[in-house]
């Protein structure tokens, strides 16, 4: 059997969530690597990488340590949980922009084989090709898509997922980028 590429591997990965509690605990599940039940910095900033927001490791510190309610140095699933519902979270979307956004992660991560938060113009056209190769129509309309058009906010000849992630979500809800705004300032 033939080696598989990087970019096949990543198609067979890519799902979209329905349910977000559900999801919540797949993701929880996943990325407590060593499955003591508790998410550690490092974890927790892998996780936002494939959520699709990048997160350094001080960063990552100061977010476990607000999820953390009872202050024991652990974040739990229940914890997780109660700050994904709360306005703080980062990922806080609809439930039909959270299934966009998940596709769009979905997307990207399978784009970005070498998992540096970035992706060129030559990863992007080697993984159209494959994509156009498999005639599914739920890629149909990615296929046609130029990189030039994700690379919008700096025009640098590389996006980054938060580039991308914007640009879907502007496709999908025109809206976005000011509800985002209204909401940041909401809780400022």
């Amino acid at each position: 059997m033939a080696e598989e590429s990087p970019f096949q591997s990543n198609l067979r990965g890519m799902y979209i969530f329905s349910d977000k509690e559900a999801s919540v605990k797949k993701i929880f599940d996943h990325y407590d690597a060593d499955k003591d039940g508790v998410l550690s910095p490092t974890e927790f900033s892998l996780m936002c990488y494939d959520l699709g927001t990048e997160m350094g490791d001080e960063e990552a510190q100061a977010a476990v340590a607000l999820m953390d309610r009872d202050g024991d140095g652990k974040v739990v699933f229940e914890e997780v949980f109660e700050w994904w519902k709360s306005a703080s979270n980062i990922f806080r979307m609809s439930d039909k922009k959270f299934a966009i956004a998940q596709f769009a992660i979905g997307l990207f991560r399978y784009y970005d084989t070498e998992r540096q938060g970035y992706i060129t113009k030559p990863q992007y056209e080697e993984g159209v090709a494959v994509l156009r190769e498999t005639d599914h129509p739920e890629y149909a309309p990615w296929v046609d898509r130029a990189f030039e058009e994700f690379d919008c906010k700096d025009v640098d000849g590389w996006v980054t997922m938060n580039e991308f992630m914007a640009h879907v979500l502007e496709l999908y809800f025109p809206e976005h980028e000011a509800e985002e705004a209204a909401r940041v300032a909401e809780h400022q």
